[in-house]
């Protein structure tokens, strides 16, 4: 384990997770209001291959930072399954349809507003348990971290 991991998971308190993300403790208290920060997110839409939109929802320059610092920390502790292939680094659509190669049924589905399902209770539950384990609190602020409203 590397030390940006272990000062990672030895996360105790707000001042912790402040200086684990390089920030001042103000600017982590400002993002983890209860409620986000109108500016934290730009809004926009893209255009669906079936027709419709979907609706994105960007950090700020300054929240992605904090995130990516985050994203980096968490990819070093968690290990996706084999069969994971979607929002992994180094796998893709192909990757996970070369699995399926020469089977004679394949069923491809999309859930509809599946990132909608993953409210922050979710979230704060994920940090609270194994590899993490952070108390309550801390796992509250990094939950209000990634998670938007």
């Amino acid at each position: 384990m590397t030390k940006d991991i272990k000062l990672f998971l030895s996360i105790k308190n707000q001042d912790d997770l402040a200086a684990f993300l390089e920030i001042p403790i103000g600017t982590l208290m400002h993002y983890c209001a209860v409620y986000t920060p109108k500016h934290a997110y730009v809004s926009f839409e893209i255009p669906k291959k079936n027709g419709g939109v979907r609706s994105i929802l960007a950090p700020n320059e300054q929240l992605k930072l904090i995130q990516k610092r985050l994203s980096e920390a968490l990819y070093q502790i968690y290990s996706p399954k084999k069969i994971t292939h979607g929002f992994i680094k180094g796998r893709c659509i192909k990757s996970g349809a070369e699995v399926h190669m020469n089977k004679r049924c394949v069923l491809n589905i999309d859930l509809k507003d599946f990132f909608a399902c993953i409210h922050i209770g979710r979230v704060i539950g994920m940090f609270k348990s194994q590899p993490f384990n952070f108390d309550y609190s801390v796992a509250c602020l990094l939950a209000r971290l990634v998670c938007c409203n």
